[in-house]
């Protein structure tokens, strides 16, 4: 009852398609897109935000100059301060969530929660500090909550400060940031264009940050720019005036802080590569700033190597070798390190591709590589694919993972710990950490996540099906085996709406489709159907809930999902 097949005469009550693109580029006719887990660069709004291209992955990032044979460590303020830390961790994807607003555009509050994490708490905060982690990087995306005069919204201002004290009230160190605010559909770029406009904005928001923050010890740190990128949003070879408009920029941003006042003439400062690069091709030819604290810049980086390995969009790459690992991290020690400048690795990461001895093993190497280069590393967590901790549940998501980087990080060796026993379980989908969401800008939606579910408010749906998703991520798909799925859905109103399943990465492509009739009744839908395609382990269950012309505002609810493979 209340279930609509999408072809009659047809076992099935999914359309089984060929790959067929979902971008939902605009003028695009074709089903869902946006996918609600982030990874970048191949999506600046959406994904774990890794700047390293497949094609950075082959480019020889050695440098000519060869390590000392002793490692040679920095000193002053900033270096000291970097000693400190053990491993830094990333907020991810929740502050820094953006939907296409355009600048000038306030996106309110409700921007933290739309790419599908819980609003970051002060027990979440404590989770992290009491796991070995003694620095948070807090992204911050400012254009979507600023006016035309370049004013940030009070109420956004306030936001930001309170998670920060989060950090701070833990003895933390923690760092914010300007970061969707740059990058592949980013307003700040490292190219001529609108640039004098662009830097009286990019001043604009740190004159204000600074301000906010001038009473703050060194405790915080302020990091100019994210992963900036030129017109061409070129990942590898930047074009020479690109490199040097990130070096006005980052002087622009050094001076806008040390004349703001307070202890913000002498807080540490850190400043990032054109597109938080490692490789020798970005390195060469950036320059410090000039600043007028002696020793308080440091210099990040993003090195997702081997790129293949690190990222959610192959998943069929579950092992690793070294040598790009140590070809960009060489490189970020003798262009920087070895002539006395601090370095971090801003963001690192592996993506969960059911290899957890693999993921242990690299992030060991590579932690333990960076801290004999005295270089130390922030984890990027996305709230999925990932994920260290669970937002939602404050339980650790990665026990062996963590523990293995924690321990490398001091120098220390750590014993695995036995993975916990469960009953047998067919059902695909019984790991709630699995569920994520998306809310796109033009909609509003509250997404509630269920022990078994989902459930989803919608008061603007928006101009696409996909605006509003609740997704189901992470199903492992064989090619020629046939699936069982099932779950119970009621609405608040009467309202049909579609899911698919689709890759959980560009392009989106949908592999099965299918719809319901929702009623305020509790209705139990059970199908089946058979994956055409070749097998793909990184498959999104994608319930769409945006554009509704009627019954909106609504919501809807979806438990006790069960996807089960058949035997044949």
């Amino acid at each position: 009852m209340g279930r609509r097949a999408i072809i009659t005469g047809c076992l099935l009550t999914m359309t089984i398609f060929g790959l067929a693109a979902c971008t939902g580029a605009e003028g695009q006719e074709s089903t869902p897109t946006p996918e609600i887990v982030q990874t970048e660069p191949t999506s600046e709004e959406l994904s774990a935000d890794m700047n390293e291209s497949e094609e950075a992955e082959t480019a020889e990032p050695e440098t000519t100059e060869t390590v000392d044979p002793e490692i040679i460590v920095a000193a002053g303020p900033a270096a000291n301060l970097v000693e400190d830390i053990v491993l830094g961790w990333n907020l991810g994807n929740t502050l820094d969530s953006c939907s296409g607003a355009e600048p000038g555009k306030n996106e309110g509050l409700s921007s933290e929660t739309a790419w599908g994490n819980p609003r970051a708490t002060q027990e979440m905060i404590d989770l992290v500090k009491d796991n070995g982690i003694n620095a948070v990087r807090v992204p911050v995306t400012w254009y979507n909550h600023m006016d035309s005069d370049y004013v940030i919204d009070e109420e956004w201002m306030d936001r930001v400060q309170e998670v920060v004290d989060y950090v701070i009230n833990d003895d933390m160190y923690c760092i914010i940031n300007v970061h969707h605010d740059t990058g592949a559909n980013g307003w700040l770029r490292a190219s001529d264009t609108n640039l004098e406009e662009n830097k009286a904005m990019f001043a604009a928001i740190w004159e204000q940050v600074s301000a906010r923050f001038a009473g703050y010890n060194e405790h915080l740190l302020f990091e100019g720019f994210n992963e900036i990128l030129n017109d061409t949003n070129e990942w590898v070879n930047p074009d020479s005036r690109a490199v040097e408009i990130v070096n006005e920029l980052n002087q622009l941003f050094v001076d806008t802080v040390r004349a703001s006042g307070g202890n913000n003439g002498e807080r540490i400062l850190i400043v990032n590569t054109y597109c938080a690069g490692g490789n020798s091709q970005v390195t060469k030819d950036f320059v410090l700033p000039a600043d007028s604290a002696e020793n308080s810049l440091v210099v990040e980086a993003h090195i997702y190597q081997p790129y293949k390995f690190t990222a959610e969009e192959y998943p069929e790459t579950v092992m690793w070798n070294k040598e790009s690992v140590d070809g960009y991290l060489k490189n970020m020690y003798v262009s920087f390190v070895q002539k006395g400048i601090p370095v971090i690795i801003g963001e690192f990461g592996c993506a969960d591709k059911d290899n957890d001895g693999a993921r242990q093993a690299w992030a060991k190497y590579y932690v333990e590589t960076c801290t004999d280069y005295g270089i130390k590393c922030f984890w990027w967590d996305n709230g999925s694919a990932y994920r260290l901790f669970n937002r939602r549940n404050l339980k650790i998501s990665e026990v062996n993972l963590l523990g293995t980087m924690v321990a490398a990080a001091k120098g220390e060796e750590y014993v695995p710990r036995p993975e916990e026993e469960e009953a047998p379980d067919d059902n695909m989908c019984a790991d709630v950490d699995k569920w994520t969401g998306w809310v796109n800008s033009g909609a509003k939606a509250t997404i509630t996540y269920l022990q078994d579910g989902v459930s989803i408010e919608v008061t603007e749906s928006g101009d696409e099906e996909w605006y509003i998703q609740g997704t189901y991520a992470g199903l492992a798909l064989e090619k020629g085996v046939s699936y069982e799925i099932s779950f119970d859905y009621s609405a608040t109103t009467d309202i049909t709406l579609p899911f698919h399943f689709q890759q959980n990465y560009e392009p989106y492509g949908v592999y099965a489709s299918g719809s319901a009739d929702y009623t305020t009744e509790t209705q139990h839908y059970s199908d089946m159907f058979t994956m055409t395609e070749d097998t793909d382990k990184n498959v999104a269950l994608v319930f769409n809930c945006g554009k509704r012309e009627e019954n909106v505002p609504y919501t809807m609810t979806v438990t006790n999902l069960r996807i089960v493979k058949i035997d044949e």
